[in-house]
C-alpha cells in the first residue's frame, strides 16, 4: 500500500528524531509478541497494526507521537480488542535489551566506542529494565589485539564498562525506574 503524505504517521524516538510510522514492523513486533506466548501465527497482527496508525493520524497533533506513549497506544488497543496477554507481552518486550559488544567491530578504538555509543541509545527507553552487555572478554582481546588476557586487557575491559556507566548516568531519562546492567565476559 502506497500512503499518501496526509496518511503518514511520525514516531519521535527518545532522541528527539522522527521518522515514518512503520506499520509492517509494528506487525512483526506483533507477531513476536504473540509467539512468545504461544500464538504461532496470529493473523490479528496486521489489523491491530492499521488500528494503532490510525489512532497516531487521528488522535495526535502533527500525525506526530512519542515513543512511550506509542506502546501505550498499542497496550491500549490491544486490550480494548480483548487480548489482554499479547498486550502483556508486548509490553515486556522493551524491558530487555543485550549488547553484543564483540560484535560491534572492535578493530579501532575509537569507532568501537562510536558504534557502543549508538548501542547504548536504548537506555533512554523509560520502560528498559534490564541491560545485559555479552561478549567482554572476546571484545577487548580483539580490540588489544591480544593472545591471553592480561593486566592491560583487564584495564581496557574496565575502560569499557566505566564508559557504559557513564553514557546510562547520561542518557537514562530521571523519570526513568532504576536501570539494572550486567556485564557478561
Amino acid at each position: 500500500m502506497i500512503l499518501l503524505h496526509q496518511d503518514t504517521g511520525w514516531v519521535r524516538d527518545h532522541a528527539g528524531r522522527a521518522s515514518a510510522f512503520d506499520s509492517v514492523r509494528l506487525t512483526a513486533s506483533l507477531r513476536r509478541a504473540a509467539q512468545h506466548i504461544g500464538l504461532a501465527d496470529w493473523w490479528q497482527a496486521e489489523p491491530v497494526a492499521e488500528a494503532v496508525r490510525r489512532a497516531v493520524l487521528e488522535l495526535c497533533p502533527q500525525r506526530t507521537i512519542g515513543m512511550d506513549e506509542l506502546t501505550r497506544v498499542i497496550v491500549e488497543i490491544l486490550q480494548m480488542l480483548g487480548y489482554n496477554e499479547v498486550a502483556q507481552a508486548y509490553r515486556q518486550r522493551r524491558q530487555y535489551a543485550a549488547i553484543q559488544l564483540d560484535q560491534l567491530d572492535a578493530q579501532l578504538e575509537l569507532g568501537f566506542f562510536h558504534r557502543l555509543d549508538s548501542a547504548l541509545q536504548i537506555v533512554a527507553d523509560t520502560e528498559l529494565q534490564y541491560v545485559e552487555l555479552r561478549g567482554l572478554r572476546g571484545c577487548v582481546m580483539q580490540l588489544r589485539g591480544a593472545r591471553h588476557w592480561g593486566g592491560q586487557c583487564r584495564r581496557q575491559a574496565d575502560e569499557i564498562v566505566n564508559h557504559v556507566r557513564q553514557r546510562v548516568a547520561q542518557q537514562r531519562p530521571v523519570r526513568a525506574e532504576a536501570l539494572r546492567l550486567t556485564v557478561m565476559e
